[in-house]
């Protein structure tokens, strides 16, 4: 009886440390490092797949300067790759960078080399029209309802 109650004690310990080394937490800032290494060493299939992996974690709370980070990663896949989907990411991450700390996000951006400023440019005119609102963007920018109204008769 007691061999059967250790055996149970010993198979509980071994299926908790097994579950412990199966669900090893992600350190979202070294895994963007190792993007930016495979990006620096030309292995840019890798560090794309290792960044969309990083941003398809639904569980992984990143902070504004790696959002701000995975962002321009996705702008230089753009350049590299020449797909909108890389754009379109890099706008996502960019969106939620600056939700997440606006200061520090446009703090980071204000610090890119010149030559890096044009993609901050442009995820900042796409953002808008990216978001989930973008109907009420829409709506600012052009009133639709003087193209489809019809001249008042004048009074008599």
């Amino acid at each position: 009886m007691q061999r059967i109650f250790s055996f149970l004690i010993s198979a509980t310990l071994l299926a908790i440390g097994l579950s412990a080394c199966s669900s090893k937490s992600v350190d979202p800032a070294a895994t963007v490092d190792d993007i930016e290494s495979l990006m620096y060493s030309g292995d840019f299939d890798a560090a794309r797949s290792l960044a969309d992996k990083l941003c398809n974690d639904t569980a992984l709370t990143l902070s504004a300067r790696e959002l701000c980070r995975l962002s321009m990663a996705y702008m230089k896949f753009s350049d590299i790759f020449d797909t909108d989907v890389n754009t379109a990411m890099a706008t996502r991450c960019y969106r939620m960078a600056i939700n997440t700390d606006a200061d520090s996000a446009n703090a980071f951006y204000q610090t890119l080399p010149i030559d890096e400023s044009r993609h901050v440019d442009l995820m900042s005119k796409l953002e808008p029209l990216l978001s989930s609102d973008r109907n009420a963007h829409i709506d600012e920018l052009m009133d639709t309802d003087s193209l489809y109204s019809t001249p008042e008769e004048p009074e008599k």
